[in-house]
């Protein structure tokens, strides 16, 4: 069977060369296909973006592959070069508020308003300012109605029937997947759809939903990968109950693998560093992750060390962060991946501060080197309270504060937490038994689409047709 695995920006973890990010969605794709590419009987195929390499490799057992640009999908973005130096245009309504405060004052008693100077201008710009907003929102209310009667049409590309894969497997739930399943649905191929995080099933993704999700994907786009997918395959058992709640499909679970942890050297970074310290890793964006939790914990926790290793994704946030940091804070910025290790071996605990996730690669990785997990509100089918990996602290830095003092000080406490986390990891993320679930999985879709395709085109329209005379949520 040949297996293609949409991995776009994983091409960091073949090459140790490259310099592009990555994160937990890209290292539980590499996971998936070397493991799957040992097996006998699967050829494993790992399609990356561009980034100068050469268009086919082999890395092992797994064949890493460029696809091509299209219009749709450049292979560089263009560049966004910040107006430094350069002004704001102030806007319309900020010149007639101005203008109104200087030539009138408001007053109590009738007639409210004192008048200073007169301004003609001022007669019909002040009414015109009073109707803006409501005429803004009806005019996004059109549009959006508009939107929802004429959704744009998914594109699609011939790159994956060229590569004969039998089954395409894409990861998270954005319009790169959206494009990979409307491909497979065009040319009779199987597609396979990896949530990655809570993200991806909000109830704002619908047919011919205008709404952008966390990294401005289109919602009508999210809800064509949902919908038209073969397969779902879920982290967590509160992604399949909301996957069948909110879009009536059925996922399958395969939590996220993970191997053995190997002894890693001491990093150069690390070797002025006192531990053991506290860790925490994520990128550098408010929306999500919020890096400044982690910094108000180690203003919070001055004889407790922390290390932040933190992907700039907002420029202006890490610079922000690295000069409000405590002397007890040390923030790197990116750390290869075969040297993570080291930082998990070595931290009294894992701090995690997101809003929502999947289930984190950093809480497997954690737990199997007996770091305690210390989540300020994340907690996946409620693992860490339940099995005693950590404390969960319901978005309480208070609570979050105390447990750090408390690990940091007891370490009976911290050894009982650690010793829980290595018997959950063990007993159900091992990798070998996740691989072989995935296996069994893809084995089960081998062949041809059993239903015609008449019949799956009038089962789309009446689908559609639900949709479109279900009531929508109120935004």
């Amino acid at each position: 069977m040949k297996v293609c695995f949409c991995t776009f920006n994983a091409y960091a973890l073949f090459d140790p060369n490259s310099r592009n990010r990555f994160g937990g969605m890209e290292v539980r794709a590499t996971r998936f296909a070397r493991g799957l590419a040992e097996r006998p009987g699967f050829d494993v195929t790992c399609v990356v973006r561009d980034e100068g390499q050469h268009p086919r490799q082999r890395f092992g057992r797994v064949s890493v592959v460029v696809e091509p640009p299209t219009p749709e999908t450049p292979a560089t973005p263009p560049p966004v070069v910040p107006p430094f130096g350069r002004r704001r245009k102030r806007a319309w309504s900020d010149n007639v508020y101005l203008r109104f405060r200087t030539a009138a004052e408001r007053i109590e008693g009738f007639p409210w308003v004192r008048i200073h100077r007169w301004d003609v201008n001022l007669l019909w710009q002040v009414p015109a300012l009073a109707l803006n907003k409501p005429l803004r929102a009806a005019r996004q209310r059109l549009a959006d109605w508009w939107f929802r009667q004429r959704p744009p049409k998914v594109p699609t590309t011939d790159f994956y029937a060229s590569l004969g894969a039998d089954v395409v497997c894409a990861f998270g739930v954005n319009e790169w997947s959206a494009r990979v399943v409307a491909s497979c649905r065009r040319h009779g191929q199987q597609s396979v759809l990896f949530l990655a995080s809570d993200h991806d099933l909000l109830e704002e993704y619908y047919y011919g939903s205008p709404h952008r999700g966390p990294h401005q994907d289109l919602g009508h786009y999210c809800w064509h990968a949902l919908h038209y997918a073969d397969q779902i395959v879920v982290q967590t058992e509160r992604q399949r109950e909301q996957l069948r709640e909110r879009f009536k499909r059925d996922g399958v679970l395969i939590r996220n693998p993970l191997p053995q942890p190997a002894a890693a050297a001491v990093p150069e970074e690390l070797r002025d560093q006192p531990y053991p310290f506290v860790l925490w890793i994520g990128r550098a964006e408010r929306a999500n992750k919020r890096p400044e939790r982690c910094v108000e914990l180690a203003r919070r926790c001055p004889h407790v060390p922390f290390v932040a290793v933190m992907n700039r994704s907002d420029h202006a946030l890490f610079r922000e962060l690295c000069a409000a940091a405590p002397p007890n804070l040390r923030i790197i910025e990116s750390v290869p991946f075969d040297q993570i290790d080291a930082y998990f071996a070595r931290a009294l605990a894992l701090v995690n501060t997101s809003i929502r996730e999947g289930f984190p690669n950093t809480f497997l990785q954690a737990a199997a080197h007996g770091a305690p997990i210390l989540s300020l509100l994340v907690d996946p089918d409620d693992f860490i309270s339940r099995h005693g990996c950590g404390a969960a602290c319901g978005d309480d830095i208070d609570r979050l504060a105390a447990e750090v003092a408390r690990i940091a000080s007891d370490a009976q406490y911290r050894d009982a937490l650690g010793a829980a986390g290595r018997r959950y990891v063990a007993e159900r993320h091992d990798l070998e038994g996740r691989v072989d679930e995935l296996a069994d999985l893809l084995t089960a879709m081998e062949g041809p689409k059993i239903v015609p395709f008449a019949f799956r085109t009038l089962t789309v329209r009446l689908r559609r047709r639900a949709e479109r005379s279900r009531p929508r949520r109120a935004a």
